[in-house]
């Protein structure tokens, strides 16, 4: 038998894995078809960076604020449990901003800078036509792509290793870490030529 081992550490790390390297075949054919996939990509990465960092020891913080509630009272009362429903990608982002991210006496919440808030939106809205995507026929202007995944990136990167909410020793996942770094820096280095 053959299993597929996913954790929210492999989901978040695989996506970003992925992202990057379709980010390098960018450069080898220049296919603007790929960035349907890039922003795709980058948007489950985003995402899962940020329930990794909003997580905690109950990952209530990630869940729609109902659905945490009536977890809690669940737990309260010994009631069955409810069906955990994962908050949406921008209401996680509004957490990443807010006291959700307090979760140890080191922890840093994220404080955008210049047009990052406006990438994260972009990103949401892009990934949204690609995902829902109704028949049209339709033109996107691209030109902006780069700014978006080298500004989330950079988010990305705070999450991981400046918010210090992320874990990685606790949860045994030392060589996600070390490939994190390393995919954030070959990301960057391929975001030079764009």
């Amino acid at each position: 038998m053959k299993w597929l081992r996913i954790d929210e550490f492999i989901e978040a790390v695989n996506s970003l894995e992925l992202s990057v390297e379709l980010m390098k075949g960018l450069g080898q054919n220049r296919d603007n078809f790929q960035w349907i996939w890039i922003i795709n990509t980058l948007h489950n990465t985003l995402q899962g960076f940020m329930v990794l960092a909003l997580r905690g020891t109950n990952s209530l913080n990630v869940l729609k604020p109902k659905c945490a509630q009536a977890w809690l009272e669940a737990y309260k009362t010994d009631l069955e449990y409810p069906k955990q429903e994962l908050d949406t990608y921008l209401n996680l982002y509004k957490k990443i901003k807010s006291d959700n991210m307090d979760l140890y006496f080191d922890s840093n919440r994220f404080k955008p800078k210049g047009t990052q808030e406006r990438s994260i939106k972009q990103l949401n809205r892009y990934r949204n036509y690609f995902i829902h995507f109704i028949p049209a026929n339709m033109s996107i202007e691209i030109s902006g792509f780069p700014k978006i995944v080298k500004e989330c990136m950079e988010i990305i990167e705070f999450l991981a290793f400046e918010s210090h909410n992320i874990q990685w020793q606790i949860h045994d996942h030392e060589d996600l870490e070390t490939k994190t770094r390393n995919l954030i820096t070959k990301a960057n280095n391929t975001l030079i030529y764009f």
